[in-house]
């Protein structure tokens, strides 16, 4: 593995921006790991290294997944989106088995565009990906596999090369009150407790001072910040217009210049978000179910009326959403108790490593 890594990090380092499809995983096609194909972009070699190898691949090896059957999801059936000022990756991935019937790693496919995040061209990867996922299904050996690749590596460009169809680069103002409105974010301060957890996570870990942009790329595995996960809610089945929506609201209330990964179990109202280097820790969320990992906008933060004023001025710029009853300032003196840190959020088992 090392040689091929190696040899496409020197060949890809520096190249110019452009649509890349790429597959990693699990696959009947090969005996083992699916061998390299598309991963012909930097940030597509790092998503195999960082989320997959190390980070899938080390919360199996600890079989945390099924040690807590009770506690997991049964299968993998997940949208991705890793978002940067310089690229876009969407991929989807799926429960899988390899040649000889081992099923602990799922299948993925993965679009990498050069630009920064775009709803538009989110949407339309993510149909391409889709139709992906059903032919990789249907394939049985590695040149199947292979082809339907290719094939879909041009339907990606040609349709990414279609003029504006009506969405735009974000969601407008009656898409986000639409998107609010189903995920609740109207009910008991959710929307404004869920800016706080962002707020508390993106400024205390730093992930806002970052001077250059933040880039998708093996150079992420020598970061020392600590990443962070949070699980946001979500709208219905549509995961790109539930990504779009959260990646237009941390982007303008607590903006954040490192790479945001944001993974959507289908089916499933609720989307992690991590910021940072993912690693398996924070990982292990893939198949942790409600039990696992609590919604942040479970928490019961005591909003302070200073934060409460300037997330519903915030909220009121991007959609038409009440946030709840207004906090009753606080008589002078009186101290408030301290607020729960952004850590408390979820209830994470801990790693062995």
């Amino acid at each position: 593995m090392a040689s091929w890594l190696d040899d496409l990090k020197t060949k890809v380092l520096g190249a110019p921006p452009g649509v890349h499809l790429g597959a990693f995983g699990k696959h009947p096609g090969w005996d083992d790991h699916v061998e390299p194909i598309g991963l012909d972009s930097e940030p597509l070699v790092a998503a195999r290294q960082i989320f997959y190898v190390n980070g899938i691949g080390g919360v199996i090896d600890t079989a945390l997944w099924d040690k807590r059957p009770e506690e997991t999801l049964p299968q993998i059936a997940h949208l991705f989106c890793w978002t940067s000022e310089t690229d876009t990756l969407i991929g989807r991935m799926w429960s899988s088995t390899d040649g000889k019937g081992r099923s602990k790693y799922p299948m993925a496919a993965v679009a990498h565009i050069g630009l920064p995040f775009s709803y538009l061209q989110a949407v339309r990867a993510a149909r391409v990906l889709s139709g992906v996922e059903t032919h990789c299904r249907q394939a049985s050996t590695g040149p199947e596999v292979r082809a339907v690749f290719a094939s879909g590596l041009e339907e990606l460009r040609a349709a990414l090369a279609q003029p504006a169809d009506g969405l735009g680069a974000e969601l407008d103002r009656d898409a986000c009150t639409r998107v609010a409105n189903e995920m609740r974010l109207n009910e008991d301060s959710t929307f404004a407790r869920t800016l706080y957890a962002l707020d508390q996570k993106v400024r205390s870990f730093g992930f806002a001072q970052k001077a250059s942009p933040g880039k998708i790329s093996l150079k992420m595995l020598d970061a020392d910040d600590a990443a962070q996960q949070t699980r946001l809610p979500m709208a219905g089945t549509d995961s790109i217009e539930g990504v779009a929506f959260w990646h237009k609201a941390i982007m303008g209330f607590a903006p954040v210049k490192k790479p945001l990964l944001f993974i959507h179990p289908i089916d499933h109202r609720w989307v992690d978000v991590i910021l940072g280097t993912p690693t398996a820790r924070q990982l292990y969320c893939i198949r942790a179910n409600e039990t696992a990992m609590p919604l942040v906008s479970a928490v019961p933060y005591e909003l302070e009326p200073d934060f409460r004023a300037s997330a519903d001025e915030f909220i009121g710029k991007i959609c038409d959403v009440a946030t709840g009853a207004p906090v009753t300032p606080k008589p002078a003196g009186d101290t408030p108790p301290p607020l729960p840190t952004a850590a408390d959020s979820v209830s994470l088992p801990p790693l062995p490593f």
